[in-house]
């Protein structure tokens, strides 16, 4: 719970031949602040104009494919973005590939995405908690949702994510199997079986990789949470842990993009500088001692207030 802002004083008017002008009262402050609520509403809506670019809610050019559970899911225009870069590069390799590589960017990874974002969606729903919406882009997926249940909430949370990949794969692993019985089906064994590994990848990659803001970072977080260190360094530990290994995939994009040509690796700089934007957002908070300002770290102090019985993170999950 953050403290309440200090009220300003009312200044007093000098006296003068003129008639004083109304002071206006100023806004008292809420004890108890909601910093994802705040955050919620600072992503859904705002007075400036938003670009074609914005991630925010209100951009215009949002696509809506539709509502699971009341949860609204928008697709941001520049998702295409990726598969068209990906055809494009692929055309030397011919139609078959580009059909190949359009399937696979396209419904696959699009589908994939979803059902990841409705793990954490779900889990959080499962737990007691609010969930505002889910956005796609081209980064992958970001589900706004509300505090859940202390450290171990946190952790389901996290990890429910990374874990709807496991039945993913053993639906197109029998997939594989379907087309490999069948005449004429090699074009579906490929979709298929590279539809596996995109599903292990996208699990590991989440999961094992502690570089916040992916699910592994978060992970990260709740164990330290959960073992009892104080917040501010375990916000440390977990933004430096996730800045050296964006440096590293930002080193890694760069010298397969420029040196072994390879045009797909513009998106591991991307997510490399996604990486480093928000580990970088914490370790400031972290350095300055308000790492409980930050959504990560506020969760606790707000579940803390709405489930009192999950006060404790010795109270296991």
């Amino acid at each position: 719970c953050r403290r309440p802002l200090p009220t300003k004083a009312k200044r007093t008017p000098r006296p003068s031949g003129k008639r004083p002008l109304p002071i206006k009262q100023t806004e008292k402050t809420e004890p108890n602040r909601d910093p994802m609520a705040e955050r919620n509403a600072a992503v859904g809506s705002s007075s400036h104009p938003t670009s074609f670019f914005s991630t925010s809610l209100d951009n215009p050019y949002l696509l809506h494919l539709g509502t699971v559970r009341e949860i609204p899911i928008r697709l941001h225009p520049t998702f295409f973005v990726l598969l068209g870069i990906s055809a494009l590069t692929g055309l030397a390799n011919g139609l078959e590939f580009v059909a190949l590589v359009c399937i696979l960017y396209g419904p696959v990874l699009l589908g994939t995405i979803v059902v990841h974002e409705l793990g954490h969606a779900f889990m959080t729903l499962h737990l007691g908690s609010a969930v505002d919406s889910i956005l796609l882009w081209p980064l992958g997926g970001l589900c706004l949702c509300g505090a859940a249940p202390g450290s171990w909430g946190d952790l389901k949370v996290a990890v429910a994510g990374p874990a709807t990949h496991i039945p993913m794969a053993f639906f197109w692993w029998a997939i594989l199997g379907l087309a490999e019985a069948g005449d004429g089906w090699r074009f579906g064994a490929i979709v298929a079986l590279n539809a596996i590994f995109m599903n292990v990848y996208l699990c590991a990659f989440n999961l094992l990789l502690p570089a916040y803001p992916l699910d592994g970072g978060r992970v990260m977080a709740a164990v330290l949470s959960i073992r009892g260190m104080e917040p501010n360094k375990a916000g440390k530990i977990t933004s430096g842990t996730a800045i050296v290994i964006a440096l590293g995939l930002l080193a890694y994009g760069i010298w397969a993009l420029f040196v072994a040509g390879d045009p797909h690796a513009i998106m591991c700089c991307l997510v490399a500088v996604f990486i480093l934007q928000n580990s970088k957002q914490l370790y400031d908070l972290a350095v300055a001692g308000r790492v409980t300002e930050h959504p990560l770290f506020a969760r606790e102090a707000q579940a803390r207030q709405a489930y009192p019985l999950f006060g404790k993170d010795d109270s296991g999950p």
